[in-house]
């Protein structure tokens, strides 16, 4: 299984504990791509050390074809209000393995499993339940939550800006009257 994992590197993506557990070999045979860059570059590829199961593939480009490479996306986050790669992941048809933190477990309900990544037991557990559920059944959920997802943040963004926008166009209005008066 490959899984793939991107982001800034940075303390808070929780790379590190990622790293830490492939190169421990809690799981398994599996293959990691790490796409990415950030302060922690160097101490993640010195974590990594010449482990075969860790490829560092750069900063991420095309996420489509970074996720088209990938069976499973991992999520290893220590603090993550919302996590977009997790969205995206779903929106590309591809199970998460997320940290039971912040916005990240209502995105794994049926498209992904919850995983301590600091935990070999918890990594076990989310690799095993994967192999017994198959990735397909995931991958179908995944893409269900996320139709349509494009609509709906632009319908909410509008619904969040619009009253902002109509305020300052009413402010710029009356500038615009009261200079012509003058």
């Amino acid at each position: 299984m490959r899984i793939s994992a991107y982001g800034r590197f940075c303390e808070q993506k929780g790379f590190d504990t990622l790293v830490r557990a492939v190169r421990a070999g809690w799981f398994g045979d599996c293959e990691l791509l790490l796409g990415g860059f950030g302060p922690q570059a160097t101490l993640l590829r010195a974590l990594a050390g010449d482990c075969a199961q860790i490829r560092f593939t750069g900063r991420v480009e095309r996420v489509a074809d970074f996720l088209d490479a990938c069976d499973v996306v991992a999520v290893p986050s220590r603090w993550e209000a919302y996590g977009m790669v997790a969205t995206e992941a779903r929106e590309a048809g591809r199970p998460i393995l997320v940290s039971p933190v912040d916005g990240l477990p209502e995105q794994a309900e049926g498209a992904g499993l919850l995983v301590d990544f600091t935990d070999p037991e918890s990594i076990a557990q989310a690799l095993a339940q994967i192999t017994a559920r198959g990735l397909q059944p995931m991958a179908a959920a995944a893409r269900r939550q996320t139709a349509d997802s494009a609509r709906r943040t632009r319908e909410d963004w509008t619904r969040l800006l619009e009253p902002q926008l109509s305020r300052k166009s009413s402010a710029a209005a009356s500038m615009i009257a009261s200079a012509s008066s003058l």
